[in-house]
């Protein structure tokens, strides 16, 4: 274990370094060779030159980021974490697509400790001005390290003990509410 606080001690130095020699210019970098009347006439960048946060602002607008990440949006969006406790970042991609009335939801994401899970969601039916929704679900895990103390909070921590968890999963749910956008979910599972 004491490799993991090591490699992060590196890594934060490594990306907190990097970009601030990165930010100067060849222009900047030498500014004690230039005489201060030299320094003062450097032009500023062009108007219509555009930043980095601007940039990656029209980028996340002409791709609906947000609205894909709210599913608004059919299509590809990214997946983060929906794993269980203690696997890691996760990510994946996802497909969500409207055929007639049913909407479909797919989605797969691995975990930094290789913890691995696919979900499909099927909404079937939605009626009564959006206040009734009956949906299947279907979810596949792979999670190859899960830790097990033992029963109740007495548990001793040298009674650990780790297993390989794989699970299938498959539920049916009814959602119900009086107003539109609050839903109380009842399901049953197989």
């Amino acid at each position: 274990m004491p490799f993991r606080p090591l490699s992060a001690g590196i890594l934060f130095f490594a990306l907190a370094t990097v970009p601030a020699s990165a930010q100067q210019s060849p222009a900047q970098q030498d500014t004690r060779a230039q005489t201060p009347a030299a320094v003062a006439v450097t032009p500023p960048p062009p108007p219509d030159e555009v930043g980095f946060a601007e940039k990656a602002k029209r980028w996340a607008d002409n791709h609906q980021l947000m609205k894909r990440l709210n599913g608004d949006v059919d299509g590809w969006y990214p997946r983060f974490g929906g794993m269980t406790r203690g696997g890691g970042f996760a990510f994946g991609p996802g497909y969500r697509t409207h055929w007639h009335d049913v909407l479909v939801d797919l989605s797969v994401g691995m975990s930094t400790k290789t913890y691995k899970a696919a979900d499909v969601k099927v909404r079937w039916l939605q009626a009564l001005d959006d206040r009734f929704e009956l949906w299947t679900s279907y979810r596949y895990e792979d999670f190859p390290q899960e830790d097990y103390f033992g029963p109740g909070p007495t548990s001793l921590k040298s009674n650990r003990t780790s297993y390989d968890f794989d699970g299938i999963r498959f539920a049916r749910s009814a959602s119900s509410s009086r107003c539109p956008g609050s839903m109380s979910e009842r399901s049953s599972g197989i």
